[in-house]
């Protein structure tokens, strides 16, 4: 990513890194993509919601704070950055050609109160509550309890999940990793968008070869299956995560879960 000097955006809201390049089908559209990192320390946040509301478009960054919007059409869009325990941030920006100049935003964390952390705790309670009673219903899914997770200590998480039947890891060489279906490469192109992104292929993700597991983090949608960049699961430690569930196909998916059975697959990680 070019590195040239960016806008005063303020200490408080901070900077974000946005680069453009042409999409492949129009040259009146753009595709927006940038990093968002943490200050101090510069460290790349997951997770973070990237969302231009008047197009009514969001994406999420990945483990490398790495986010990509496509069709984005010329002009000057507000561009909104949202993240639990992060102050929000909001400027507009303009898109105009594949030369703009790269901006960088750095989020600033919120102290947290202790009554957040009450109701914090309680709610991973009940999440966990209803994932071990999945696990209990069995239903087609595939899971990982604490402690067999707890056992697996220092693997990276993909040589822990390979063991399930019909999952394709996909890794890079950079020791990222991706978990693939087996229900074909035709689901790839179903709405017409590419399913990878031009930074996940830079990482090693393979094109037209894998279909991609949507990932859920803690209730959140990391990966969907169609717009955002791809979920690094090898960015979490096993002896991290409460519970692991997985689902090969929409027939096995929960109702809980039901917009995202166009994919091929699903894993959801619930963290402790």
């Amino acid at each position: 990513m070019r590195r040239v000097p960016s806008a005063a955006l303020g200490v408080a809201l901070g900077t974000i890194c946005l680069g453009l390049v042409p999409t492949w089908a129009s040259t009146q559209s753009l595709a927006l993509t940038g990093q968002v990192v943490v200050v101090p320390g510069g460290r790349p946040l997951a997770g973070v919601e990237i969302a231009i509301t008047a197009l009514s478009r969001s994406v999420r960054s990945d483990s490398n704070g790495v986010f990509l919007m496509d069709s984005v059409p010329r002009g000057r869009s507000l561009v909104e950055a949202r993240m639990l325990g992060y102050r929000a941030f909001s400027s507009y920006f303009s898109v105009q050609s594949a030369y703009d100049p790269d901006y960088r935003i750095e989020l600033v964390a919120v102290p947290t109160q202790v009554a957040t952390l009450t109701v914090s705790a309680d709610a991973v309670n009940v999440r966990l509550a209803d994932f071990e009673t999945r696990r209990a219903r069995g239903g087609g899914g595939h899971f990982f309890s604490a402690r067999e997770l707890a056992a697996n200590q220092g693997r990276p998480l993909a040589d822990v999940l390979a063991i399930i039947p019909g999952i394709d890891v996909v890794r890079g060489p950079s020791g990222a990793a991706w978990l693939g279906g087996n229900r074909g490469v035709a689901t790839l192109r179903a709405d017409g968008l590419p399913r990878v992104s031009v930074e996940d292929r830079a990482r090693g993700a393979r094109v037209g070869l894998t279909c991609y597991a949507a990932v859920v983090l803690n209730g959140v949608v990391m990966y969907d299956g169609t717009t955002q960049n791809l979920f690094d699961i090898n960015s979490i430690a096993p002896q991290d995560i409460a519970g692991i569930e997985f689902y090969g196909g929409p027939a096995s998916m929960p109702v809980q879960f039901n917009t995202l059975r166009p994919t091929c697959g699903l894993i959801a990680i619930w963290t402790r």
